[in-house]
């Protein structure tokens, strides 16, 4: 529903009395799933609260409820559906399926959660009626990443469509554009403790992408799918899955699974006995260990589940590693095992060296400001990007620059330029001995500088060459935000668009345009506007050029440059004043009286 951008039609202040009627629906929807403190802690009495009405891209009426900025309820077609930062806060909120990290991918793509990509627990699956709002997790962490309702009942899931077809519809996911019009969080991690065994996904796996308007489909920047032919994804298996999990390595793992996850159990495990566990808080369940330190420990890319090591549990782990002396296990209370004991001096972990954590004095800090998940990267708080004007090889320079290790597209700086020039020539030997100033110019050279014509000229001047040789580059900028990789576009740097339009009976708006290239969410700076200028914001897309496909502009009451001038330059995005344009519109200051 949110995988393209909508658009809002007002956002205003909540009423006291829309905050009773939301707690009242949302106590009706979830029943015992929260509880009248969390109930008031999600729509409290006193807080900012908003409530926006916007169309979707199918053109679908919609109501957000937000609190502080960030939506929390959404409602379409009179039914309240919690979003994934209300889903965060209360993971137990609603009944939650769990599927495999590549089947979420589709998810973010558009895609409807068919039964066979879902992982039935030995305990079976969540009781849900049809039509019943839900919610979906990956394997490994219990935060919601998307919400939905249920198409059948669990009992219907199994016994009438034999877990083939359509299960959940999705309405909303995390990384969409309803995420995306909050702060960005991103989801938290939560251990998931596997209670019994979670089969794979069935061998008929298979995923349905939703047809967006004019039969376009949604991407996804993954090389390890091919869009272009959407009935082999729709027919994906397991097999498909590893293999798309097997690409990520470099190379493959000679070693065995088992070995694998017994050397992964062992690292974790050393890692938090060395930097999670403290003696304060010895005796400490073994249960709780390994829950809340030794999976945290796991890396980002990889999955710890002790069933696929050859120990099978973690009592008989624990027992090989209590008989090194490593750890003393005590049974204090009748079938609760506790570690009481740690020989910190023990050599094996005396020699262990764990992994940097993020406070180590040679992490870098922009680093520290981004956080990444499901490959969207978000920063904590707004940094401009550095801008810089770069060039690109073109197809007519690409014989000249290959020879330096360039291929076409690849991006270079003006002084980059200059020394791979000069490397070219003196390789060459092309600098005429009698003129040093000169060059003579071999045939690559003369086909970089003169792409048609200037057939009589042989020889040409350091600078001449330096010019001629730029100006057949492709001219791109770059952004590079702390932390992320650098953007690179096509043509000169991006500039945002302050535009002031008269309207009926005299009234006037100011539009702001671009705001997406310099990573700035329309959304977000239309509620700062709002509330900086107190006048009413409303965002749309921008029609014209087809190269603004897709993007927003913030329409603000009355002109408001001067604001939105300080506003962008000032503390809270710090934009250098000449990347905006339109500043010319702002209003003139009246002229004292004499």
């Amino acid at each position: 529903m949110f995988v393209k951008p909508f658009r809002t039609k007002t956002n205003v202040a909540i009423k006291g009395s829309d905050r009773k009627r939301l707690r009242s629906d949302l106590a009706k929807l979830i029943g015992e799933g929260i509880s009248s403190e969390n109930l008031s802690e999600l729509v409290p009495n006193k807080e900012e609260m908003t409530v926006m009405k916007l169309y979707s891209h199918k053109g679908e009426n919609i109501l957000v409820y937000c609190l502080k900025k960030s939506p929390i309820v959404f409602e379409h077609e009179h039914i309240l559906y919690p979003t994934v930062y209300t889903a965060w806060r209360f993971p137990t909120l609603l009944p939650c399926f769990t599927t495999q990290p590549p089947v979420f991918e589709r998810l973010f793509a558009g895609a409807d959660l068919m039964l066979p990509g879902i992982i039935i627990p030995s305990s079976g699956l969540p009781k849900v009626q049809k039509g019943q709002v839900v919610a979906v997790n990956v394997l490994g962490n219990k935060a919601p990443l998307a919400v939905g309702y249920a198409l059948l009942s669990s009992k219907d899931m199994v016994e009438l469509a034999g877990m083939k077809g359509k299960g959940i519809k999705i309405m909303h996911t995390f990384g969409d554009h309803l995420w995306m019009a909050g702060d960005k969080e991103q989801p938290p991690k939560i251990p998931m403790e596997l209670g019994g065994e979670f089969p794979l996904v069935s061998e008929n796996f298979q995923v349905e992408v939703d047809h967006f308007e004019n039969g376009s489909e949604s991407k996804i920047e993954n090389e390890n799918f091919d869009d272009s032919n959407i009935e082999n994804v729709a027919s994906m298996t397991l097999e498909d899955c590893q293999k798309v999990e097997e690409n990520l390595e470099e190379e493959e793992d000679p070693r065995s699974q088992i070995e694998i996850m017994d050397e992964l159990l062992h690292h974790c495990f050393m890692t938090a006995l060395k930097q999670k566990l403290k003696d304060s808080e010895l005796p400490i369940l073994t249960s709780t260990f390994y829950r809340t330190h030794v999976l945290q420990c796991c890396p980002g890319n990889q999955f710890l589940d002790i069933k696929k090591s050859s120990y099978k549990k973690l009592s008989k782990y624990l027992k090989h590693i209590e008989s090194t002396g490593l750890i003393q296990v005590k049974e204090l209370s009748k079938g609760n095992d506790n570690i009481i004991s740690v020989t910190r001096a023990h050599p094996d972990l005396r020699s262990f060296k764990p992994p940097a954590t993020e406070s180590t004095d040679d992490k870098e800090e922009p680093e520290a400001n981004t956080v990444s998940s499901f490959g969207i990267v978000t920063q904590k708080q707004y940094e401009p990007p550095e801008i810089s004007v770069i060039h690109c090889v073109s197809a007519v320079t690409v014989p000249l620059f290959s020879e330096l290790g360039y291929k076409k597209g690849s991006p270079m700086t003006l002084s980059e330029i200059r020394e791979n020039i000069t490397k070219y020539i003196r390789q060459h030997d092309l600098t005429k001995v009698s003129n040093p100033r000169m060059v003579t110019l071999d045939p690559l050279l003369h086909r970089a500088m003169y792409d048609k014509g200037g057939h009589n000229i042989l020889e040409a001047t350091w600078e001449d060459i330096f010019k001629k040789v730029i100006s057949k580059l492709q001219a791109c900028h770059q952004l590079k935000f702390k932390g992320m990789a650098p953007i690179i576009r096509t043509g000169g740097p991006p500039s945002i668009k302050l535009i002031v339009q008269q309207r009926a009976s005299n009234k006037k708006v100011t539009i702001v345009e671009n705001l997406e290239s310099f990573l700035i969410e329309p959304q977000q700076f239309a509620d700062l506007m709002r509330r900086k200028a107190q006048a009413s914001t409303s965002i749309s897309p921008v029609t014209s050029g087809a190269s603004n496909k897709n993007l927003q502009q913030v329409l603000i009451q009355g002109n408001q440059v001067s604001l939105v001038e300080s506003l962008l330059t000032g503390s809270e995005y710090k934009i250098p004043r000449k990347y905006l344009k339109g500043l010319e519109n702002a209003p003139k200051p009246k002229k004292k009286g004499r």
